[in-house]
This record gives C-alpha cells, sequence and structure tokens, in this order.
C-alpha cells in the first residue's frame, strides 16, 4: 500500500471520490428543492457548475452560493487528485532508484551466489528452493511488477534487461558460482548464456529450454546443463501412469 503524505494512496482516492459523489448527489437534491427543476436539469446544473458553468442571473442568491460552493469542492478534489497522481509517481521512482542502488550494493558483495535470471513460475520455485537451503541468491527480471512481489519476499533483485551484459554485471556475475536462466524464450537464454561465459569463463550456466532444437544451441553456447520442463513433466506423468 503506497502512502501519500501520510495517508494511503488508496485510502485517499476514496475518500476523494466519496466527495465528489456526495457532491455531486447533494448539488443535484438543493437545487431540485431551491429551483424546482426537474431531477435531470438539477444533475446537470450541478455538473455544470462542477466545471464552472453552472451560475446564471436567473437564478436564487442562494442556489448561486450553491453553485460557487459545488465548484470549489469539485475543483478542490481535482487538485488533491493531480497532486496525489504526482506524489505517488515521484515516490514510486524514488523507491525503485533506491532499492536498485541498494540491490547493486548488496549483489557487488556476494561471492560464489546464484543468479536466477527470469522469474516466471519456473524462475520463482528455483528462487524458493535455493533461499530453504540457504543459498545466496541475486534475481534479473525485467518486469517492475515481478521485482517488487520478489524483493517483498527478501531477495535481492536486480531489475532490468535481461540480453543488457552490463545488467548481468550489476547481479554479479563474475563473482557467482552459479547462473540459472529460467526464461520461456530459447532466444534470450542462449543470448544470456553466452555473455555470461564471456564474462565469466568459470561460471557454472543451467539453462532452460522449451523446444527441443534449443538444447543443442544452449550446449554450444555453453551451458553446463540444459533443463527441459516440459520434458521432465511428461516423465513423471509416464512414470505415474506406469507405477500405476
Amino acid at each position: 500500500m503506497v502512502s501519500v503524505r501520510g495517508i494511503a494512496l488508496e485510502q485517499k482516492i476514496l475518500l476523494v471520490l466519496a466527495i465528489f459523489l456526495v457532491t455531486i448527489a447533494g448539488g443535484t437534491f438543493m437545487f431540485r428543492v431551491l429551483e424546482n427543476l426537474p431531477w435531470g436539469e438539477s444533475f446537470a446544473l450541478t455538473f455544470g457548475s462542477a466545471l464552472g458553468h453552472g451560475i446564471q442571473e436567473k437564478f436564487h442568491t442562494g442556489t448561486i452560493a450553491l453553485s460557487v460552493f459545488i465548484a470549489v469542492i469539485i475543483w478542490a478534489c481535482a487538485w488533491i487528485a493531480f497532486e496525489s497522481t504526482v506524489e505517488y509517481i515521484s515516490e514510486k521512482k524514488a523507491r525503485e532508484i533506491t532499492e536498485g542502488k541498494r540491490a547493486r550494493r548488496v549483489a557487488a558483495k556476494m561471492r560464489g551466489h546464484f543468479i536466477v535470471v527470469g522469474a516466471g513460475r519456473v524462475g520463482t520455485e528455483i528462487c524458493q528452493k535455493l533461499k530453504e537451503r540457504k543459498k545466496q541468491v541475486v534475481v534479473v527480471d525485467m518486469q517492475s511488477e515481478v521485482a517488487q512481489r520478489l524483493e517483498e519476499k527478501g531477495f535481492t533483485v536486480i531489475k532490468g534487461d535481461v540480453t543488457d551484459e552490463h545488467v548481468l554485471e550489476q547481479a554479479g556475475v563474475r563473482q557467482a558460482s552459479t547462473i540459472i536462466t529460467a526464461m520461456g524464450n530459447d532466444a534470450q537464454n542462449i543470448f544470456v548464456t553466452l555473455s555470461a561465459k564471456e564474462l565469466n569463463p568459470r561460471i557454472r550456466v543451467i539453462a532452460r529450454a522449451e523446444k527441443h532444437g534449443a538444447v543443442h544451441k544452449l550446449r554450444q553456447a555453453g551451458a553446463d546443463e540444459v533443463i527441459m520442463p516440459a520434458l521432465l513433466g511428461a516423465q513423471k506423468m509416464f512414470e505415474a501412469a506406469a507405477g500405476g
């Protein structure tokens, strides 16, 4: 839950929305009472007041005052919404920069750690298993939502383009013992394998393959082990069926 000036953003949005709806509903009701107008015209007058076009000389003094009041409230709501949006974007950007710097500092101090590239279902499961065995793990992923989810679980995450060698260096590829390319894209897994071996010839590369044709290419790129999750799943299902 993101906080904007001490108030959770979700709460502020709900508060502004509630004030807006109450103002529109209350204004419609009051215009109907004061001017004896149909509901439709009362609503249109309220909406016009919100836009600053509701005041006319033919109205009673109370109606004019109500129109001004509605305009002030609605514009105040609009300003608060705008201000909250700007602050939310600024806070989010600042947090990403701060967390990114912290993650890079932590990764730079690691030695002999594991790097998991791609934190989808397969990558996330690998991260959890490594964490259970008390292994140092750095996760590399380009999706902000994925990075935030793993950061909340206590993982060190480098957010960036996985095909950028600079991002792999930020993850400490030169000092790492093992890199696991767990993406569901064979071309990206091949590129990361090539880059990792170029930056650290001693690193152990475990690569995921989606298609049979990618297995040979990954081995040529330098992968020490190539795993096909689909093939493993099929093997397990066969063993279960044969055993039954």
